[in-house]
């Protein structure tokens, strides 16, 4: 299997484990070229391989930015000998993925700061930066959502259980009837774009019950996630009823849009940012 089918069939999941490996992907790919000698020829290979790792998730902007970053970086070298651009992709590449990973540490330490001490965390679906705010900040409890019809929630639930926090794994459509235990939100984001987060569906729903019970709602995540708009994606039917009647029309939507007015901040590597804040 290749790191493209790997990302396209959900193998590879979360924005971060996503571009790493996609950056890694183009950086062999690269590496691999020997039969051309023409710098442009060279870059537009490159690109190509970039825009089919970006199609595996269209919707990934942390994916699409990292690799733009470095093809633009590319375009913009005075080297013309084809081992030297190699690397220079190389140290592009390196430099990609150490500003994800350090985004990273940036986005818990600061995640930690807006835990109030002994809080019970409700979160949906599963996200490595709330995982690991969530697991170091120590909170007596946190319910996880079981995130349908992929169940990532349960990658969440056994991750923070793993760590002996009590944790509590319940349906979806169970989230107002636990609300009123839950003193924070904290979710993460496929995207932020001018009309809201977007994250897994069920996002909305979670904030728009936390927004109208006075709970708090955080969402985590790294500034490289910033793009206009997003087109959200619509995965296959089978997902929810495999062998469902054929009059019965299934819409199966990986993703919805939170409005801002439902979130209080965006912990980002920056600090917390008021929405408002965020610059496009």
């Amino acid at each position: 299997m290749s790191t493209y089918d790997d990302i396209k069939d959900l193998k590879i999941q979360g924005a971060s484990e996503i571009a790493k490996v996609a950056i890694i992907d183009l950086n062999s790919y690269g590496n691999h070229i020997t039969e051309v000698t023409d710098k442009n020829e060279f870059i537009s290979k490159i690109e190509i391989h970039a825009d089919k790792l970006k199609s595996a998730r269209p919707t990934e902007p942390m994916l699409q930015n990292c690799l733009n970053t470095i093809i633009r970086s590319l375009k913009e070298t005075k080297s013309t000998d084809i081992i030297r651009i190699q690397k220079e992709l190389y140290m592009h590449s390196k430099s990609e993925i150490l500003k994800i990973k350090d985004n990273m540490q940036k986005i818990v330490g600061y995640g930690i700061s807006a835990i109030p001490q002994h809080s019970i965390i409700l979160t949906h679906c599963h996200s490595h930066n709330v995982a690991n705010i969530i697991t170091k900040a120590d909170p007596i409890k946190v319910f996880a959502t079981e995130t349908r019809p992929r169940f990532q929630g349960r990658l969440t639930a056994k991750e923070i259980a793993s760590k002996g926090i009590d944790t509590e794994l319940i349906l979806d459509d169970e989230v107002v009837d636990i609300i009123d235990q839950v003193d924070i939100v904290i979710i993460g984001a496929d995207a932020i774009t001018k009309e809201g987060v977007v994250n897994k569906v069920g996002s909305r729903m979670v904030a728009e019950i936390a927004y109208d019970h006075k709970k708090p709602v955080y969402v985590a995540a790294s500034t490289l996630k910033i793009i206009d708009k997003i087109d959200i994606e619509v995965r296959d039917s089978d997902e929810i009823w495999e062998d469902a009647p054929k009059k019965v029309k299934i819409h199966n939507y990986a993703f919805d849009t939170v409005p801002y007015k439902h979130i209080k901040k965006i912990i980002t590597e920056n600090g917390l940012v008021n929405p408002k804040n965020i610059k496009f």
